[in-house]
């Protein structure tokens, strides 16, 4: 039992001895990146992303009038597309949205 503790007591002394000369050598510094700067990304990739939707919006505001002049054409093939781009575009408007509401926490965050 007595000669298990010292050899515990010399491999903790060469761990330390190990680990100490490990940061002293160590040359590459580590920078970690600035809070104001993350915080300042986020809110450009956020509006970016409101400009996005607005363009969505506007695209399917578009699409929605097409398919009020298409409604009166029987079997109109143009139709089944534009309600199929104009439900694409609402799906997508919605994951955008998701987007911006996940990196507005994520920026609350790190504040």
């Amino acid at each position: 039992m007595f000669k298990l503790k010292n050899q515990f007591k010399i491999i903790s002394v060469f761990l330390l001895a190990f680990l100490g000369l490990f940061l002293i050598t160590n040359k590459n510094s580590i920078m970690a990146m600035e809070k104001s700067n993350n915080i300042q990304i986020n809110k450009e990739i956020i509006i970016s992303k409101k400009q996005e939707i607005q363009e969505y919006i506007n695209q399917k505001n578009q699409i929605a009038s097409y398919i009020i002049d298409c409604t009166n054409i029987p079997n109109n093939e143009t139709l089944n597309k534009l309600l199929e781009m104009h439900t694409n575009l609402s799906n997508l408007i919605n994951y955008l949205r998701e987007q911006i509401e996940s990196l507005e926490e994520i920026s609350n965050i790190f504040q």
